[in-house]
C-alpha cells in the first residue's frame, strides 16, 4: 500500500545498516511467484524496490510480508496507480536513483537515465522496462536493472544477481 511505501523510510531508520539488504525486482507483470520464492529463499531481505510493471503484485505480497518494506515505481503498464515514475532514496550507504525508464528512452539508451541519477546525487541508478538484465558502470554511477527474470541483492558490501 502506498503509506509503506511513503513512510518506510522512517521505519528503516531503526535499523542497522548492517542487517539490511534490499532486493531489486522488476517488470513481474502478475507473475511474482519468482519474487515469493527469493524472499523466502532469502529472509534477511529487508527491503523490496519493484521497478513497475507490477507494482499490484508488491501490494499483494506486502500484505503476505508485513515485516518487509516495499517501494514501488510506476511502469507503463501500472495504470490506475498512484505510484512515483522516479524515485531517490538511501539505503546501505548509496543514494539509490528508481525508475521504470519508459519515460527516460532506457530502450535505446541509458543517457538520460544517467542525467537523473546524476542530478539526484545518485551513485546507483535501477530501472526496468527493458526486461533484459543490465550491469555497468558509468561515470561513476553503477547502473543495474535486474530483467524480468531476476532480481539484484543489495547488502552493505555487495551487489549480486540472483
Amino acid at each position: 500500500n502506498t503509506s509503506s511505501f511513503w513512510n518506510f523510510a522512517i521505519r528503516a531508520a531503526t535499523c542497522e545498516v548492517a542487517c539490511m539488504k534490499l532486493l531489486v525486482v522488476s517488470d513481474t507483470h502478475g507473475r511474482y511467484g519468482r519474487v515469493r520464492g527469493y524472499l523466502e529463499d532469502y529472509p534477511s531481505v529487508t527491503h523490496i524496490m519493484h521497478l513497475g510493471d507490477g507494482v499490484r503484485d508488491m501490494e499483494d505480497l506486502s500484505r503476505e510480508y508485513p515485516d518487509k518494506y516495499f517501494m514501488c515505481v510506476r511502469g507503463n503498464n501500472d495504470f490506475g496507480c498512484n505510484y512515483p515514475e522516479h524515485y531517490q532514496f538511501c539505503l546501505l550507504g548509496h543514494t539509490f536513483f528508481a525508475a521504470h525508464g519508459h519515460t527516460l528512452g532506457v530502450r535505446t539508451s541509458v543517457f538520460r537515465l544517467l542525467e537523473a541519477a546524476r542530478a539526484a546525487g545518485a551513485d546507483i541508478a535501477l530501472f526496468g522496462h527493458t526486461h533484459m538484465k543490465y550491469d555497468n558502470t558509468v561515470d561513476g554511477i553503477r547502473v543495474l536493472n535486474p530483467s524480468s527474470y531476476g532480481a539484484y541483492l543489495i547488502s552493505e558490501n555487495k551487489i549480486e544477481f540472483i
